[in-house]
């Protein structure tokens, strides 16, 4: 009896000696905003914030893992993360496809126990056009103002606010009408599904001047192969160059010849503005042959 006694306490000692069985577990799946992370640090991304871990004999050792196909070339977790060997790191650097990626943390006690748990992550990016967008208009007119002009990406539904609301048809959609009768610059801020937002401008500038229909023959301004030939009573003049629909394509100082054929195609008509020193605005519509 007394040996029963003493085999039944060394069992149990050796199962409080291992604790009981590990667990992992990492939450819901996380969506970053990878632009906001540019504007101010990517160490504010952190993965395994929400980690509980029950059970097990300390301490513990962490890895983390993942497949990140980018191309050909399959990307591991510490390409990723600032560590993989810690509770909680920080991505210092991120995958611009906007698809859910799983990294997986395996975590092993002082006796050996493994258990491990997975999350998916992805990063809601913004791709902006450094240059404003410009719409020309006649001052009685009336025109759409495109929120995405020049941005791309995000994860949609989108919601939109636009600044000011001065002569807007709705400041809470994609495209509002404006009637404005003045030259003004409108702002929009974009914020995605996941709650991650971009801001952009647009211009609105007046034309005060007729369009002059011109094409190669004509004497004022002519389009032909990707350049635009100018007389020389427009030289020394800022020059803007539009696709039809308002998209700058190319601006500078004019000149008799402008070699805008990086920026153009053959067969399409285009939108050229000039501004005089004195103010005056010259619009053309050009046909590039």
């Amino acid at each position: 009896m007394k040996k029963l006694v003493v085999l039944l306490f060394c069992c149990i000692s050796i199962q409080l000696s291992f604790g009981a069985n590990l667990t992992v577990r990492l939450g819901n799946d996380t969506t970053f905003c990878s632009h906001n992370l540019e504007a101010t640090s990517t160490d504010t991304a952190f993965i395994g914030s929400r980690l509980q871990l029950t059970g097990g004999v300390p301490p513990f050792r962490y890895q983390w893992s993942c497949n990140v196909r980018i191309g050909s070339t399959v990307y591991q977790a510490n390409t990723f993360l600032n560590s993989d060997t810690i509770a909680n790191p920080y991505f210092k650097d991120y995958f611009l496809d906007q698809t859910w990626e799983k990294f997986t943390l395996t975590v092993t006690d002082a006796h050996g126990q493994m258990a491990s748990d997975s999350i998916r992550v992805r990063f809601s990016s913004w791709g902006i056009i450094p240059e404003p967008c410009t719409i020309l208009k006649e001052r009685n007119d009336s025109c759409r103002l495109p929120a995405r002009c020049g941005v791309g990406g995000g994860i949609p539904p989108y919601t939109y606010n636009w600044t000011p609301s001065d002569a807007l048809s709705d400041t809470t959609i994609e495209a509002p009408w404006c009637y404005t009768s003045e030259d003004r610059t409108y702002s929009v801020t974009i914020v995605d599904s996941c709650g991650c937002s971009v801001s952009s401008n647009i211009i609105v500038e007046i034309v005060t001047s007729d369009i002059r229909q011109n094409d190669y023959k004509e004497k004022d301004a002519y389009m032909k192969t990707g350049r635009i030939y100018l007389d020389s009573s427009y030289s020394n003049c800022q020059f803007f160059l539009f696709t039809t629909d308002g998209r700058l394509l190319y601006s500078g100082i004019s000149d008799s010849e402008i070699d805008v054929s990086s920026c153009t195609q053959s067969h399409c008509n285009y939108i050229m503005l000039l501004k005089s020193q004195s103010g005056k605005h010259y619009l053309f519509k050009l046909f590039n042959p």
